[in-house]
């Protein structure tokens, strides 16, 4: 395997394993800070403290995931107690859900946890002279503007016109 195909491995293994290494972690830390606490639901507490309420479309586009990811995430906090749904009256199809007091106990601990979060980025660029967060923000930028698969395609094709005119 050439160099450039080592380095590519290198950084999508890597990627990959840095993020199954942050999501154990802050299923530890979510355990240890309170046994029912489940590291997806810090956006939402956030969005839903103090008497907030979101529909399941709204509650997507606050995270940036799909509507079928932040039903998932409001069902198991609603599973766990830590949101009520009723229907919305303006539109029979949609749920609303709000914190149930067991939520909003949970947003402190929320808090505390998101902030050291912060205060370790702010570490590891202070240690490393690397901004994780603002390159990575740069990097899915770039793919939001044109995706992986069409950029790796343009260049396997741009090969084969190469080859096809040697």
């Amino acid at each position: 395997m050439g160099k450039n195909m080592q380095e590519r491995v290198f950084v999508a293994r890597h990627m990959r394993n840095l993020s199954i290494q942050l999501m154990e972690a802050g299923h530890h830390l979510c355990q240890e800070l309170h046994p029912k606490l489940q590291p997806t639901w810090g956006g939402l507490l956030g969005h839903m403290k103090g008497g907030a309420t979101l529909n399941v479309t709204q509650a997507a586009k606050k995270l940036n995931v799909s509507h079928v990811h932040a039903q998932k995430l409001l069902k198991s906090m609603q599973a766990e107690g830590a949101v009520h749904s009723w229907p919305d009256p303006k539109d029979g199809r949609s749920t609303i859900y709000q914190l149930t007091d067991f939520g909003e106990q949970l947003v402190p601990t929320v808090e505390v946890l998101g902030a050291a979060i912060q205060d370790v980025l702010d570490d590891i660029k202070n240690e490393t002279g690397h901004d994780l967060t603002a390159a990575l923000q740069t990097f899915v930028q770039a793919l939001n503007s044109r995706d992986w698969q069409t950029r790796v395609r343009e260049k396997i094709d741009s090969e084969k016109e190469n080859n096809d005119e040697n």
